[in-house]
C-alpha cells in the first residue's frame, strides 16, 4: 500500500470520520486500460461496513496491488448519501 492509500485508510478508520462518511464509492481511472470487472464496479456505493469492501478495496487486496490498479475508493458523507437516496 502506498503512502497516500495508507493515509486515506487511516483517515477513513477514524470514528468521527466514519460517523460523518458512512458510505464508500468505488471509482476507476475511466480509460481504456481499466479491466472489465473494475469498470463494472465504477460508481458502486455501499455502506462503509458492508462486507463488499473486504474484497473491493483497491489498495488492500489482490489483484489490485499486483497489477498497478489505479482505482480508488472514496468516502461519501451522510448528506451525499441522503441526496443519492441511500439512507
Amino acid at each position: 500500500m502506498d503512502a497516500l492509500a495508507h493515509g486515506r485508510e487511516a483517515l477513513y478508520s477514524d470514528p468521527a470520520v466514519k460517523d460523518y462518511f458512512p458510505y464508500y464509492q468505488y471509482h476507476t481511472a475511466g480509460d481504456a486500460k481499466v479491466r472489465l470487472e473494475h469498470k463494472r464496479m465504477n460508481g458502486y456505493t455501499a455502506r462503509a461496513d458492508d462486507p463488499i469492501w473486504n474484497v473491493w478495496t483497491p489498495y488492500k487486496g489482490v489483484p489490485w496491488q499486483w497489477f498497478n490498479c489505479r482505482c480508488i475508493r472514496t468516502a461519501i458523507s451522510k448528506y451525499e448519501a441522503e441526496a443519492m437516496g441511500l439512507s
